[in-house]
């Protein structure tokens, strides 16, 4: 894990990755996917650094007969950073897990990363990250795996997600196939505020455990 330089002095500029939901992906869809995060709190981050990588499966054929293997292809897309940063937490996404069963949990994949004093403009360019798995999604979305009925009988496979004739569902592929770009142009940035309880918690734990950010962050704790 990569500590701060010694030269780089922060401001009050958070910068939060935006969730599926936020960048007009439906929730439903983020969770046929698998998120794997290359980055942990209380670490430094350079601009141009995987962050979460999304991996997802598509089906040539709908499956049939249980625990059939049906021939499969993964897509993968990384989120690269567009700046350099320190990481003070995670937001959460849902995410699929495999722990005695096909389950959906909350995982902490969105980076909230604190800039540096005098940091440059952030890489537009990087929210291609999202138009890139939004159009794949839309194109794509019935060659994900979804549950099915035969003969009255529902069967399960290992990647058995989601039936498509819940109204939920329907809503989900209404709004993912009329997808054309992200409704955000560029990630969010805003002040660290007095609010920001859970952050100032994380600050005081780094500040604790490492001297060199027990001066580079105190200015957090004045608020």
């Amino acid at each position: 894990m990569q500590s701060v330089p010694g030269n780089i002095f922060f401001g009050f500029d958070l910068l939060s990755v935006p969730t599926f939901e936020e960048v007009g992906i439906p929730e439903f869809f983020g969770r046929f996917g698998r998120l794997e995060s290359s980055i942990q709190p209380g670490q430094w981050i350079n601009r141009g650094d995987v962050l979460i990588t999304l991996h997802y499966d598509l089906y040539r054929n709908e499956r049939k007969i249980r625990f059939l293997p049906d021939p499969k292809w993964t897509v993968s897309e990384s989120l690269l950073s567009q700046i350099s940063g320190f990481v003070l937490d995670f937001r959460s996404e849902k995410v699929r897990t495999w722990l005695g069963g096909t389950h959906f949990t909350s995982a902490n994949v969105w980076p909230i990363i604190l800039l540096p004093k005098d940091e440059p403009p952030q890489d537009s360019h990087r929210i291609e990250f999202f138009q890139q798995i939004g159009l794949h999604l839309r194109n794509s979305w019935r060659l994900l795996h979804f549950y099915h009925e035969v003969k009255g009988e529902v069967r399960y496979g290992d990647l058995v997600l989601e039936n498509k004739d819940d109204p939920r569902c329907k809503s989900a592929i209404r709004a993912i196939e009329s997808f054309s770009q992200p409704k955000l142009r560029q990630f969010g940035i805003r002040q660290f505020t007095s609010d920001d309880e859970w952050l100032l918690n994380k600050v005081q734990h780094f500040r604790a455990h490492d001297l060199v950010l027990r001066d580079k962050l105190v200015h957090l704790t004045k608020l």
